[in-house]
C-alpha cells in the first residue's frame, strides 16, 4: 500500500527521546496544526534530518500518516530562530510550551502558524533589555490566545492585536493596557482548564 506524503511548513516546538535515536517531535505546521512526528534516527550522526529539525527552526517537512503518528521522511531547513542569551529562549520555551497545552486536534490554523513565527522572528532579531522582553511576552500570548478563541476582541486591547508586523514602537504600552491584557490572559487560562 503506498503512503500519501504530506509536505508542509512546520516550526519545531519541542522534542522528545524516543529510543534507538529517534525523537518525537512536536511541530506546528501550516496545513495541519500542531502535530506530534516520528523522527526516525534523529540522533545519529548519520542522519540527514538532523541538522534540519533543531529546535525553534522553520523547516519544510514531508510527513506520512502511521497508524498512531506521523512518521518525519524529508525535511529542508528555512530559517533557525537562533536566541543568543537564556531569557529569550525561556521566553521561546515557555510559549511553546502554551500552545502544546492549549491546541487540541489536528486542524489547519495559518493564523496561528504565522502568529508565533513573526513572534519567534521578532524575538530572534531583537535583543530587549528584562521590561521589553515582559511586556513582548505579554503581547505575544494576548495576541496567541486571541488567535485560538480564548480570548475575544476588545476595544482597549485593539493596539495590541490589531497590529500586522511586530516593532519596537509597540512594546512601548501603557500601564493600563499592560494590566488589562494581563488580566485577560489569567480569565482565559482558568477558563481553559489546563
Amino acid at each position: 500500500m503506498a503512503h500519501k506524503i504530506k509536505t508542509t511548513a512546520a516550526l519545531v516546538l519541542a522534542a522528545r527521546e524516543a529510543g534507538d535515536g529517534t525523537q518525537i517531535l512536536t511541530l506546528l505546521t501550516a496545513d495541519l496544526g500542531l502535530i506530534f512526528a516520528r523522527a526516525q534516527g534523529l540522533r545519529e550522526l548519520k542522519s540527514k534530518l538532523r541538522y534540519s529539525l533543531q529546535l525553534f527552526s522553520l523547516v519544510n517537512v514531508s510527513l506520512v500518516r502511521g497508524r498512531e503518528t506521523w512518521r518525519v521522511t524529508n525535511a529542508e531547513p528555512q530559517t533557525s530562530f537562533a536566541f543568543a542569551d537564556d531569557s529569550r529562549l525561556t521566553l521561546a520555551a515557555r510559549s511553546a510550551s502554551l500552545l502544546t497545552r492549549l491546541v487540541r486536534g489536528e486542524e489547519a490554523h495559518p493564523e496561528l502558524f504565522a502568529e508565533y513565527k513573526n513572534g519567534l522572528d521578532f524575538l530572534a532579531r531583537n535583543s530587549l533589555p528584562v521590561e521589553p522582553l515582559r511586556i513582548y511576552e505579554l503581547i505575544w500570548v494576548l495576541r496567541l490566545l486571541h488567535r485560538l478563541g480564548y480570548i475575544e476582541k476588545r476595544r482597549e486591547l485593539s493596539p495590541l492585536l490589531d497590529f500586522s508586523d511586530w516593532s519596537a514602537a509597540v512594546l512601548v504600552q501603557p500601564k493600563a493596557i499592560q494590566e488589562s491584557a494581563i488580566e485577560m490572559i489569567n480569565q482565559a487560562l482558568h477558563h481553559s482548564h489546563l
